[in-house]
């Protein structure tokens, strides 16, 4: 078993993002947040997080998680 850890390079790079972009990836929330991959994902499904699909890819507007966030 792996475990995936989140680096500040990871956050600074998703924060970035968050800031420069309309949406995110749920690997750039899960950064943001702190939260382990299966809770990101299950933010989404459950619709704690406001999220929309591309192609194969679930995005988050960046709006939603900077009003979740307080930023």
């Amino acid at each position: 078993m792996t475990t995936t850890r989140t680096t500040n390079s990871d956050y600074e790079a998703a924060y970035r993002r968050l800031t420069e972009q309309g949406s995110i990836t749920v690997p750039d929330y899960q950064a943001l947040t702190g939260l382990h991959r299966t809770s990101a994902y299950r933010a989404v499904r459950d619709g704690v997080i406001p999220s929309f699909r591309v192609g194969r890819s679930i995005r988050i507007p960046s709006t939603a998680v900077r009003a979740q966030l307080g930023l």
